[in-house]
């Protein structure tokens, strides 16, 4: 099987705030905590980060992560700055809830990087 090299900047645990009074909503590792100080968001992200690397496993992928700059535009020119990638996978909250829809982070990356970006929303309850 060809090997892909994907970069996926994750919604910050900040932003998960705007949920809260939703009934919670199934995410790959958990269901999403809401975190003040910013390094409880930090381990809660490495938390969630070695979770989702745990399932991927499992499922019989190879596959590595780091937290990064909260900032999605950052981390990815940090992380495109060290290695190669083939695509930027962009999974954001509903369109409705979703900060990185309203400031159109997909094209922005895209632009930018001048990588395929593909964009998946979680299902809006």
């Amino acid at each position: 099987m060809p090997r892909r090299r994907l970069v996926v900047p994750a919604t910050p645990v900040s932003d998960l705030a705007s949920i809260a009074a939703l009934p919670p909503m199934p995410v790959v590792g958990g269901v999403p905590t809401i975190a003040a100080p910013p390094e409880e968001a930090r381990r809660l992200a490495q938390a969630k980060l070695r979770a989702t690397l745990k399932e991927l496993t499992a499922a019989g992928a190879t596959a590595g992560g780091e937290v990064c700059d909260p900032d999605p535009m950052r981390a990815v020119q940090d992380a495109v700055g060290r290695q190669e990638f083939d695509e930027i996978i962009v999974s954001t909250l509903p369109a409705r809830l979703s900060r990185w829809l309203h400031q159109d982070l997909p094209a922005r990356l895209g632009r930018k990087f001048h990588l395929p970006v593909t964009h998946v929303a979680a299902k809006d309850v």
